[in-house]
């Protein structure tokens, strides 16, 4: 599951296999980003500013032991992606991403 918290004022720009998806400021999203290979996404800020993200995911690879949660807080640049997944053989990614202004 792919779930975004945009908090921020702008818009942010989710790709899944390729297609755009925007998550409107202020909205709240989820998507089923299915299992296995289905698993193929990324996210952008493809805004003029930068903005902050806090993520906390989860992920497990076919024929491995569960990963730990990873959580991140970081800052995106204008122009550039948040994180991505590309397709590989996962049994299960669970993801959550909060979105916030960036105010210095």
């Amino acid at each position: 599951m792919l779930i975004i918290a945009n908090l921020s004022s702008h818009n942010i720009s989710l790709y899944r296999s390729g297609q755009l998806t925007t998550v409107e400021s202020g909205k709240i999203d989820w998507y089923s980003n299915g299992v296995g290979s289905n698993i193929n996404f990324n996210i952008q800020n493809e805004n003029d500013v930068p903005i902050r993200f806090l993520e906390i995911y989860k992920w497990h690879f076919t024929g491995e032991e569960n990963e730990p949660i990873e959580v991140r807080e970081d800052i995106s640049q204008p122009g550039s992606y948040i994180n991505a997944f590309a397709e590989n053989d996962y049994d299960d990614l669970d993801y959550v991403i909060f979105i916030f202004d960036y105010n210095e």
